[in-house]
């Protein structure tokens, strides 16, 4: 073999080995390259304008809490919770989320919500706003409002009303009220004194009905002659039917008349017992001074008077439940 040829051969070779050392250089020169570029520049500054590409650090999912739904007695706008009620349901709804408000002693919500049932002509809630009037509880007493309101009620009274006792009840007892109003007047109204019609509105009571506080006043009328003919034994009858149904001022008042009868021990022994019994039955909150005008007769009694007096108590009751059978 020439020297030449093997000079030449040589040559290729090295040639062919420089230039695939060459290519392979370049590729990593690429790696490297391409590496260095995705550390120096964000990979999104090469993603095309159309391509959403997710966030190299993405922010934690916050959800859309809803607000809380207040209950119907809890908001801040009492009449707000009526909107979604039909009409002809609101005055009743409203008038039980006043009940409802005053048992929590929330009065003003249970103003608010109590004028608007008797506004729209509720009559329950007519009638515990003309009460809450007369009496001064919850506002300031008014007693030319309370006529208003109870004149109100007392036009809604049907004679046959009884399928709904609460509204039967609510409605006499506004007649029970407007006797009482007519025994005085109510300065500032048209509305002035009127015996007459006073008994006539208690005997309707008393008599269809036998409303005890009307049977109660019918009977002090006749006691003291006011507006009929004085007539004890009448009016001890009507205090009679009234404290049997525990209507606490007649039997306070029946007690009384027995302790008029000074010279009877009986009739002594029987004012004792009515007055223990009213006692008893007297409301603590309204009745104050009757209650302790009656604790104080019972207290004074003698032990055998006070004995008497309770085992009387105890045959009135056996009597009463036997009678109920």
């Amino acid at each position: 073999m020439r020297i030449s040829s093997v000079i030449k051969f040589f040559c290729t070779a090295i040639s062919l080995l420089a230039v695939s050392v060459l290519s392979s250089g370049v590729g990593v020169a690429k790696e490297l390259t391409r590496s260095i570029n995705s550390q120096v520049m964000p990979a999104a500054s090469f993603a095309p304008a159309n391509v959403q590409l997710p966030e190299e650090n993405p922010s934690p999912i916050i959800e859309n809490t809803p607000a809380p739904v207040l209950a119907l007695d809890e908001a801040p706008d009492p009449l707000l919770v009526l909107e979604k009620i039909p009409k002809k349901k609101q005055p009743k709804v409203a008038y039980k989320l006043a009940k409802k408000a005053f048992k929590k002693g929330e009065m003003k919500r249970a103003k608010v919500l109590l004028k608007y049932a008797a506004e729209k002509g509720y009559l329950l809630a007519q009638s515990r706003w003309a009460n809450m009037f007369r009496d001064g509880k919850g506002v300031k007493q008014s007693h030319a409002k309370a006529l208003k309101w109870f004149r109100v009620v007392a036009d809604s009274h049907d004679p046959v009303f009884r399928r709904n006792r609460k509204k039967l009840r609510a409605t006499v007892s506004a007649l029970v009220a407007l006797a009482d109003y007519s025994r005085t007047g109510v300065p500032g109204t048209s509305y002035t004194k009127n015996l007459t019609r006073s008994q006539s509105l208690y005997r309707y009571a008393a008599t269809r009905y036998g409303h005890p506080a009307a049977q109660y006043q019918l009977g002090v009328m006749y006691l003291t002659g006011e507006g009929l003919e004085k007539n004890q034994l009448v009016g001890m009858r009507w205090l009679m039917l009234s404290s049997r149904k525990g209507f606490a001022k007649a039997q306070a008042m029946l007690g009384d008349v027995y302790l008029s009868f000074k010279d009877s021990p009986k009739h002594r022994v029987l004012g004792v017992m009515w007055h223990r019994m009213a006692e008893k039955n007297a409301a603590a909150d309204r009745e104050k001074k009757l209650l302790a005008r009656s604790r104080q007769i019972f207290a004074t009694a003698s032990e055998l008077e006070r004995e008497l007096a309770v085992n009387m108590i105890v045959k009135m009751r056996e009597s009463s439940a036997a009678a109920t059978r």
